[in-house]
């Protein structure tokens, strides 16, 4: 635990090093950079873990929002001349902007390490900002905004098994994490919400109980191996106490309980 908040002492160091630098290389692309800053957004259900992944995020310090105009069906963001680019293209020249810099001062890859340039445009982002409200409700979102959970889940699952950084445990302990934390923020959530709406004593109340007691159960074991800090996976014993006689078909197996299907 000590040497884990002198590690993240250090980044955070790090990352007020390089962040300057970044701003410098979009103002020589021709992007305003007088009023953009990057903000951290790392997740909650990772802090404190091995193999953390970090998003940032630009915003305007003036407004809080994110950079950009709203035209027809896509943002733009205004360069210093005049001209503009779609948001998808300023995305990808900050990400390139801070690879450039993060391996000029470390000698590793920023997207690699999970460093990522991320707005509303980005692959992991949710198809509506609802659902990175606290206290979103469910009932008001459309089947498809609710699904766009699973896609970013699968995502971020296929990133993980591209990154060559992570060994195979630490691939299944951020495989983990990411199962984790949407279980708990969207999966229970939903869940108890359809709780609440059920019929008293019917049988879909029951089956949400169960689906409930069986996420709940889950979600203990996914945290139990995203937070171990020995090779858990890698021993039969800690294998079958975490996930049962068959851990192979997990994380989120495609059966009566899996996340698409509860959805």
């Amino acid at each position: 635990m000590v040497f884990r908040k002198r590690l993240r002492k250090r980044f955070q160091k790090n990352y007020a090093k390089i962040s300057p630098e970044i701003k410098l290389r979009l103002e020589a692309l021709g992007y305003d950079m007088s009023d953009i800053e990057f903000q951290q957004f790392r997740n909650s259900s990772s802090a404190g873990s091995s193999s953390m992944d970090l998003d940032w995020v630009p915003v305007l310090r003036s407004t809080g929002q994110e950079p950009g105009i709203r035209m027809f069906t896509r943002k733009m963001v205004l360069k210093k001349d005049g001209t503009m680019v779609p948001l998808k293209q300023f995305m990808e020249d900050a990400q390139a902007a801070m690879g450039h810099v993060y391996y000029k001062e470390f000698g590793l890859s920023a997207t690699m390490s999970d460093m990522n340039m991320v707005t509303s445009v980005h692959p992991e982002a949710f198809s509506t900002p609802e659902l990175l409200e606290r206290d979103v409700d469910f009932s008001t979102l459309t089947p498809e905004e609710i699904a766009s959970v699973g896609k970013v889940l699968k995502v971020k699952m296929d990133g993980i098994s591209r990154n060559k950084m992570l060994t195979k445990v630490t691939k299944m302990q951020a495989r983990c994490r990411e199962s984790a934390k949407e279980i708990e923020n969207m999966l229970l959530k939903k869940l108890r919400q359809d709780l609440e709406k059920a019929p008293a004593n019917s049988p879909q109340q029951k089956q949400i109980q169960a689906d409930i007691h069986y996420w709940e159960d889950m979600l203990c074991r996914f945290k139990k191996i995203g937070m171990e800090e020995t090779n858990a996976g890698t021993n039969p014993a800690t294998q079958k106490k975490v996930f049962g006689p068959h851990p192979g078909a997990l994380p989120l197996v495609a059966n009566k309980y899996s996340y698409q299907n509860i959805f």
